[in-house]
């Protein structure tokens, strides 16, 4: 908690933004001055976007310079739950001195679910867009202070967490990981959800035939379960022919908005549609691609 009151105090120092806790829908007023590698630069600053939650987005930002600083304001997507800023020159970014720029958009008076969740993958991954280099020790900060504000998110992240615990503890992985196995096991397995992260343990605990075992339990009790979903989208995702992808992305655009067990995947429809383009790509197939891209109506900035 101390880290990340630490890590807003210094995101604040040169980034202010009204209103102080924004909801999803809000207009976003900020103000910014350069700092770090363009700190006090001539040359024209650009700024970028980009919402995450229910899916994610990108786009510039159109700023007014004034004096050294400069403002502008974002409209917030009522799907997303969190935004971070990118600011360049010459394209090199003020990444805040690897803090970064964010904001987190709130319900009622605390941060939205899934916010600090998002904080988490900023530090660990997406930072990575506007410069910034993966902090392990921040990403687990905001993931330990998701589950403070909502419990129940643990068990949904349950492998991510434990699987970051062990990067930051080291020494102490093995610990980590046989002590997550007996809860789950004194709990009792009783959700498809248990299973699977039993199954995540055992992966870190680099026991593969227990993992195998755990597995085949739980494709037995499930048979229709998330599993037999997320095989699909594997087999999506391996596909090279891009005529035999093409059926399968209609399959599952079609099974997202019919079938309930694939509801989760809701937030990733754009991500699906983009496939058929990247299959295209990796052939080098350059006219194909553009239509493509036309053919699934790509105009979010961040897919592009």
């Amino acid at each position: 908690m101390v880290l990340l009151i630490a890590i807003a105090a210094q995101a604040q120092k040169n980034f202010t933004f009204t209103p102080e806790k924004p909801k999803p829908g809000d207009v976003i007023t900020f103000t910014y001055e350069p700092a770090g590698d363009i700190a006090n630069t001539i040359l024209p600053v650009e700024g970028v976007i980009y919402q995450v939650g229910k899916g994610s987005k990108a786009d510039d930002i159109i700023m007014q310079r004034k004096g050294s600083k400069y403002a502008g304001t974002i409209t917030t997507d009522p799907d997303m739950n969190f935004l971070y800023l990118g600011f360049s020159a010459d394209k090199k970014f003020d990444n805040n001195f690897n803090e970064g720029y964010y904001i987190q958009l709130y319900e009622n008076d605390k941060p939205r679910k899934e916010s600090y969740f998002a904080l988490g993958n900023f530090y660990q991954y997406m930072g990575r867009q506007v410069g910034l280099d993966p902090n392990n020790e921040k990403a687990l900060a905001a993931m330990e202070k998701e589950f403070e504000l909502y419990p129940d998110s643990r068990k949904t992240y349950l492998a991510s967490y434990i699987r970051l615990q062990t990067l930051v503890k080291k020494d102490d992985a093995p610990k980590i990981v046989q002590k997550e196995i007996e809860s789950l096991l004194k709990a009792g397995l009783k959700e498809e959800t248990d299973y699977s992260n039993l199954e995540s343990m055992y992966q870190l605990a680099k026991l593969p035939e227990q993992q195998k075992f755990i597995a085949s339990v739980k494709k037995e009790k499930f048979p229709n379960g998330r599993w037999a979903v997320s095989e699909t989208v594997q087999k999506f995702y391996a596909e090279k022919d891009v005529e035999k992808k093409k059926i399968m992305q209609a399959d599952i655009l079609n099974k997202i908005e019919t079938d309930e067990n694939w509801k989760m995947y809701k937030q990733s429809v754009s991500n699906f549609r983009t496939q058929v383009a990247y299959a295209y790509i990796a052939n080098k197939d350059w006219e194909n691609v553009k239509k493509a891209i036309e053919d699934a109506n790509i105009t979010n900035k961040q897919e592009l």
